[in-house]
């Protein structure tokens, strides 16, 4: 199991347990309502100069449990629901975020890759290119002697074949990073002399 996976495993636990406690937390939660207001209606209703007492006015109208648009049992889902859609959320970006992780490595290795790779092969490139040059220019009018043409043949051929060395090296370790290999378990014998 590599890192990322542990990492993947790690969080999706943290993550059910968070849900789990907060599922706890939220049903146990006390539900502590208010008590209505008792307001005692008279059976004689007194009259003062035809202005209704305050006993004759209509109670105020107050909200009770049963006329409320939630139960506290549903408004207790509902926390939880609405709790867990926003942990789920944050999680899923996490997971995004870390499951993205080897990717950015691999492509940073790459980019390192392809740099090393396009400076070793600008140097032989640029050699070869100014011997042709030089041997162009000197030979322009005269032609070349036989100790020129071997200098700058073997010039060449020391060229390319480090041009070669180079891609062979850039293949092989193209070959070695796409198959890995398993891993083995040798015993290894060390003589230590004093």
């Amino acid at each position: 199991m590599n890192r990322t996976t542990r990492h993947i495993l790690i969080a999706t636990g943290f993550f059910i347990t968070t849900v789990i406690v907060l599922a706890v937390v939220i049903l146990l939660w006390p539900n502590e309502q208010p008590p209505a207001p008792h307001i005692e209606t008279p059976t004689e209703m007194p009259q003062t100069r035809g202005i209704p007492t305050p006993a004759q006015m209509e109670p105020p109208t107050s909200v009770t449990p049963t006329e409320q648009l939630f139960t506290p049992t549903e408004q207790q889902v509902l926390v939880f629901l609405l709790a867990t859609i926003l942990l789920t959320v944050v999680f899923s970006l996490g997971i995004i975020k870390l499951a993205q992780k080897p990717l950015r490595e691999v492509v940073e290795r790459q980019k390192r890759f392809v740099a090393d790779a396009s400076h070793e092969l600008k140097t032989p490139l640029s050699l070869m290119s100014s011997e042709i040059q030089l041997f162009a220019e000197r030979h322009q009018t005269t032609a070349p002697t036989v100790a020129d043409t071997t200098t700058f043949t073997n010039h060449l051929l020391f060229d390319v074949q480090r041009l070669t060395t180079i891609t062979n090296d850039m293949l092989q370790l193209v070959k070695l990073d796409s198959t890995p290999k398993p891993a083995t378990n040798e015993s290894i014998t060390l003589n230590i002399r004093n």
